[in-house]
Parts: structure tokens; C-alpha cells; sequence
């Protein structure tokens, strides 16, 4: 998820509550692997509706989810 996505997570929960986040991040020089690369890793959740519906709400689009997450501006 997003690190807005954790904020607002931990609004929600307040500051005594353990959070347990997963923030990936892609550490490689060419955009054009790192694409490749991050796009193998959200292949699976882009199929899970619930995660979908949360990147939605965070504000991606349809259009941000197409063949494949293939966007570039993301």
C-alpha cells in the first residue's frame, strides 16, 4: 500500500495499536526492469478485489490498472 494509505491506517487505529505495514519498493536503476519487476509483484493483489477497491480509494484508475499496470506515470 501507499504510505497514504498507512497514515490513514494508523488515524484509524490511533497511536496504540500495532500496525504491521508492507511498503515495496524497487531498487533498480532502469525504469524499464523496475516496471517489469513491480508489475510481477502487484500482478497477484490487482486480481484481489479488495485491494483494487483500496487503490482506488486512494485515487488510481482503471486506466492505472491496465494491461497489467502498464502506466508509466505511476
Amino acid at each position: 500500500m501507499t504510505p497514504e494509505h498507512t497514515a490513514r491506517a494508523r488515524e484509524i487505529l490511533g497511536a496504540n495499536r500495532l500496525l504491521a505495514v508492507e511498503q515495496a519498493v524497487v531498487l533498480e536503476t532502469d525504469s524499464i526492469k523496475a516496471r517489469e519487476i513491480a508489475r510481477a509483484y502487484m500482478a497477484m493483489y490487482l486480481d484481489l478485489v479488495n485491494y483494487v477497491t483500496n487503490l482506488r480509494a486512494l485515487g488510481f484508475t482503471d486506466e492505472d490498472f491496465a494491461n497489467g499496470a502498464a502506466v508509466t506515470g505511476r
